[in-house]
């Protein structure tokens, strides 16, 4: 139902919030002090979300939203969280996006086709990843978190650490834009939709 990104580094503190409050599908209004409005393509709202809406992603669609990120550092530390809900529908053949600015930089945090969730931060010369142990349930809501502190990427599931590896390298910065619901190529265009 909310979607977000706090920057340490940065003195405001979330680099983006949307909460999905309401049906907006083109222009997805920031409420963190960033001013980082996502634009929206192909976008499906619904009102049953974890706290209010939600957006709703689906395979065989183009519906994905696109955050400019130019002056994202992640050298500091950062955190990336979403409530996220995988539908019976999921029918991932390698991985979907949840919300990502990777592809050789950068970050991810995915779901695999087994359905685990994975954070992802691109240090050291390939990507850290730290995987949740077992797969999501379908049709159950989560709050997935992850975080990087400089020393270690973790991921957390409803408030709880579920896996920690080390991750004591500088984050490569990514030029890309910070997808919701996909993942950039190698161009900066989006590929792995969700699903």
């Amino acid at each position: 139902s909310t979607a977000y990104l706090l920057s340490e580094k940065l003195r405001e503190g979330l680099f983006f919030h949307y909460p999905f409050d309401d049906e907006q599908i083109d222009r997805i209004t920031d409420s963190s002090a960033g001013d980082r409005h996502g634009k929206g393509r192909d976008l499906k709202w619904d009102a049953r979300g974890y706290f209010g809406g939600c957006m709703e992603f689906r395979s065989g669609t183009k519906r994905h939203i696109s955050v400019p990120a130019d002056d994202l550092v992640m050298a500091s530390g950062f955190s990336v969280a979403a409530y996220i809900l995988i539908s019976p529908t999921h029918t991932g053949k390698y991985m979907t996006s949840l919300i990502s600015d990777s592809e050789t930089s950068g970050f991810g945090l995915n779901v695999y086709r087994d359905r685990r969730i994975t954070f992802e931060v691109y240090c050291g010369g390939k990507y850290r990843r730290a995987f949740t142990p077992t797969p999501c349930e379908m049709d159950t809501w989560y709050l997935v978190t992850g975080v990087y502190d400089g020393e270690h990427v973790s991921i957390f599931v409803n408030g709880i650490k579920v896996r920690s590896i080390p991750g004591k390298y500088a984050p490569v910065d990514s030029i890309f834009p910070i997808f919701i619901g996909a993942n950039p190529e190698p161009d900066g265009r989006r590929k792995f939709l969700f699903r």
